[in-house]
Formats: C-alpha cells, sequence, structure tokens
C-alpha cells in the first residue's frame, strides 16, 4: 500500500515568521493537529499542536522558527505504509510530510491516518471471516 494513496492531500503549510497565535488560527480552521514550516518549495520545519502548547505554557511570545521542529523526517509518495510507521516508530514521531521525487512537499501522513487504514483492514477480514461459506 503506497503512502500516496493514503496521505492527506492538502498539507497546511506556514511560515516561520509567523506568530503562534497565527499559526493555532490556521491550525485550527483546518482541523489539523500539524503544520508544515515552508519556505517556498523547500521544508523548514514542522510545528505541532504539542510545540505550541509547550510554548504558551512557558510564557513565551516566539515565532514559529523559534519553536517548530527542525531537521524534519519526510517520506516519499512512492513509499509502502509499512516504511512510514517503521519511521514513526524508530523516530519516534507522529507525522510525516509527504515530498514527491523532487522533494516537494505533495502530503501528510499522521499515525492517526494510518490507523484508520489499519482498523478499516481489520473490519473487512473480519466481516469475510464471519460470513458463511457458499462452499457449503
Amino acid at each position: 500500500m503506497l503512502i500516496k494513496h493514503f496521505m492527506s492531500k492538502s498539507p497546511v503549510t506556514v511560515k516561520a515568521d509567523m506568530t503562534l497565535q497565527e499559526v493555532s488560527e490556521i491550525m485550527r480552521k483546518n482541523d489539523v493537529g500539524a503544520a508544515v514550516v515552508a519556505d517556498g518549495d523547500e521544508i523548514k520545519g514542522i510545528i505541532t499542536d504539542r510545540d505550541i502548547t509547550l510554548a504558551i505554557a512557558d510564557g513565551c511570545d516566539k515565532k514559529v522558527g523559534e519553536v517548530m521542529s527542525k531537521n524534519v523526517m519526510v517520506i516519499p509518495e512512492f513509499a509502502e505504509l509499512y516504511e512510514a510507521t517503521k519511521l514513526m516508530s524508530e523516530k519516534n514521531i507522529r507525522r510525516l510530510p509527504v515530498v514527491n521525487e523532487n522533494k516537494k512537499l505533495v502530503g501528510m501522513i499522521s499515525i492517526d491516518d494510518i490507523m484508520m487504514i489499519l482498523i478499516t483492514e481489520l473490519s473487512n477480514i473480519a466481516e469475510v471471516i464471519v460470513r458463511p461459506s457458499k462452499l457449503l
């Protein structure tokens, strides 16, 4: 199963010089827990709702670029789903920006997306198991 078939195809992007308030409003409006920090097509970082919460709890009034996670792990759109789960597990992360062969951002995949895929697949398997066989 390729990442490109399951990723969110419209990742939310923000700029490093935005305020945490601005980014919070954008994330709320788009109902997402993370945004990719970009400068044009170049991925600079990722900021999550947790990053914002911790920064506010520390009483800071910083810009996104000061709070975001840098050195962001990305995954190619033609990678297999298991590669995303392995990378997330190894790096202890919940979201991965998805890039094309030119390293351009084309989507986002999250651990929640993967859980929903697995739940659907397991449900489909369960239906087959409990369905009476037509061979009898």
